[in-house]
């Protein structure tokens, strides 16, 4: 569970989530950060323009974090690709009722429980989803 005491249990980036894949790794730490970001504005009851603005640069970032690995999967005939640009849509929608919920109430606790679904459906994305593709390539350290 990732709410404790009132706070989100945040999980970092580390080597456990590694697909051997130089620049997803980077994008994937670069997820990991946003989105403590964006719970640290949270817990501080931030302003919630600058909340959505950071749900913001999460949207654009997550886009072009997924573009490259989607572009790598075709590059490589992934065969499960389908099903993964899907996993990838599914998030996407999810930020985006998120996002809007929390633009209509601007409730802290909104964005707290995207961070929370976010943080758990990256972990989980990334030691199977990714994990699985990484395995089915051909190593590329710097495509």
């Amino acid at each position: 569970m990732f709410f404790m005491n009132n706070s989100v249990k945040k999980y970092a980036w580390d080597e456990r989530f590694s697909i051997d894949q130089g620049p997803i790794d980077l994008q994937h730490k670069k997820l990991f950060a946003i989105l403590t970001k964006v719970e640290n504005y949270c817990q501080e009851q931030g302003d919630p323009s600058i909340i959505l603005k950071a749900i913001d640069d999460l949207l654009v970032y997550t886009e072009y974090h997924f573009e490259l690995e989607e572009n790598l999967m075709l590059s490589q005939n992934y065969n499960k690709y389908p099903e993964h640009k899907l996993l990838h849509e599914q998030f996407k929608q999810t930020v985006l009722l998120f996002r809007e919920e929390f633009e209509l109430i601007g409730a802290n606790e909104i964005a707290l429980s995207l961070c929370s679904k976010l943080r758990e459906w990256l972990i989980t994305h990334i030691l199977f989803a990714d994990q699985d593709y990484a395995h089915s390539l051909v190593v590329r350290k710097g495509f």
